[in-house]
């Protein structure tokens, strides 16, 4: 289980997430692989993403890394010049590169394996194909690639913050889950970000989920009618698939239960982390009413399908974004919900 911490940046992460991924000045490669078994090591592939493709001689597209294998080469190829690239992620003991253009940095691997967020950085590259040849294997979390400007990072170190699925439970359960009007918060951050992006948290004594949208929300508090799918690619009319968690935060889409509170106060739960399917919102205009519809797939394989109606004579709570964008207005005081709690600023339950 996970100890659930107070502070709300769960939008917060969502936003700058998708900032870095809808800029058209950048965007973010992530692994397109179902699993980690064989058959996804050790083979050719190619991902295509925001009009960037990155195709491996011989590596793996797994559910968590992308990778190149020791004496392969990654090629990159864009529909415009690139300026730089930036990867999160792992590279092997004794480590070392070559770049058919620009100026390749790396973090020292010559004691041992080295994680770290960068691991690898290319600058300069100004060029519309890069080809990395790599000694040792490469593993990417994320590719990042620039084509306005070299970005203002340094190779980072294991310390640094590396998101993880490892306090989701392995055992694969299936929730079917519904919500009342009532239950649910909206909170569209498009003004504040500049793009479509909003946020769906439903939250009841024993459950809560939070969907990111990269759409903005109706007059009804819900994205417009249609089907989304879950993913990372971050475009437009997606919700946004989990990265996972860190220490202190589940970062969106997740759903959270089991919740427990130890005799110190500390509340616990188990987090699921939502990574593929679809959602779909459809409008009887004549009824009034609004059907959301969720079906989608966790990390280590549990299913939820979720179900949620707004009627027309029921107001669903609306919420405006603070300053900070990491809170909550709610009836004019500013409180902080969550784990089947309310709290205010100074962590007092409410």
């Amino acid at each position: 289980m996970k100890k659930f911490y107070l502070f709300l940046i769960a939008a917060l992460f969502a936003m700058t997430a998708a900032a870095q991924s809808t800029n058209a000045d950048t965007v973010v490669i992530k692994p397109t692989g179902a699993g980690t078994g064989p058959k996804y090591s050790n083979i050719a592939y190619e991902i295509k993403t925001g009009g960037v493709s990155v195709s491996c001689s011989k590596g793996a597209n797994r559910s968590d890394y992308f990778g190149c294998n020791a004496g392969e080469t990654f090629t990159i190829t864009a529909d415009r010049p690139i300026k730089a690239i930036v990867i999160n992620g792992y590279i092997k003991k004794d480590y070392s590169a070559t770049v058919s253009a620009g100026s390749i940095s790396y973090a020292d691997a010559s004691e041992d394996a080295v994680e770290a967020n960068p691991v690898v950085v290319i600058v300069d590259i100004d060029s519309v194909a890069l080809q990395i040849q790599n000694v040792k294997q490469l593993r990417c979390y994320t590719m990042e690639v620039y084509f306005a400007a070299n970005p203002d990072v340094e190779i980072g170190n294991e310390e640094d913050n590396q998101y993880s699925y490892e306090w989701e439970p392995t055992d694969s359960t299936s929730f079917e889950i519904s919500f009342l009007p009532e239950e649910l918060v909206s909170l569209d951050m498009t003004e504040n970000m500049g793009y479509a992006c909003s946020s769906l948290y439903w939250e009841n004594a024993e459950i809560a989920v939070e969907l990111i949208f990269f759409a903005e929300l109706a007059e009804n508090q819900l994205p417009a009618d249609g089907t989304y799918a879950i993913n990372d690619t971050y475009l437009p009319n997606t919700v946004m698939a989990s990265p996972g968690g860190d220490e202190y935060y589940d970062y969106p889409s997740y759903l959270q239960t089991d919740f427990t509170e130890d005799e110190n106060g500390d509340i616990w739960y188990n987090p699921y982390y939502i990574i593929s399917g679809n959602v779909q919102i459809t409008t009887d205009v004549e009824q009034g009413v609004t059907l959301l519809t969720m079906v989608a797939s966790t990390y280590y394989g549990s299913t939820i399908t979720l179900t949620y109606t707004t009627v027309e004579t029921t107001a669903v709570e609306k919420v405006v974004v603070a300053s900070s964008a990491t809170k909550y207005i709610h009836n004019g005081k500013v409180i902080i919900r969550r784990a089947g709690q309310l709290f205010d600023l100074l962590g007092r339950k409410q």
